[in-house]
């Protein structure tokens, strides 16, 4: 999903899981840190680039719009120094614990929204 540029954006993950927790039972990931940080493309991989601004602390919910369920959400600030017609990395960190780090990029356009 693009970054709409001078707007601000959600970063929303649903239903993290570790099948491994518990003994191997698995669970839902409901505590610990979450972060994002946003990257220019400019590294040799995905992710690697230079940080743009600070990072992103993303928030537990039980529920979300009356829904229960497993939420981490956080919000990309409409006046995050982004260009339009560019893309960025969004790298994801989720740690439980020391042995339960979790880490995802994903990279995304950033795009003016016409109104």
């Amino acid at each position: 999903m693009p970054i709409y540029l001078g707007s601000d954006n959600a970063i929303v993950i649903k239903d993290l899981y570790d099948q491994w927790a518990s003994s191997g039972a698995g669970e839902y990931i409901s505590s610990g840190t979450v972060t994002a940080q946003i990257k220019d493309t400019t590294g040799a991989t995905p992710g690697s680039g230079t940080n743009i601004g600070s990072a992103i602390t993303l928030s537990y919910y039980s529920s979300r719009a009356g829904v229960a369920g497993h939420w981490w959400v956080g919000v990309i600030e409409e006046d995050a120094a982004l260009s339009a017609d560019t893309e960025v990395d969004v790298v994801v960190t989720a740690t439980a614990s020391s042995d339960r780090v979790f880490s995802v990029t994903k990279r995304e356009p950033v795009i003016r929204r016409y109104s």
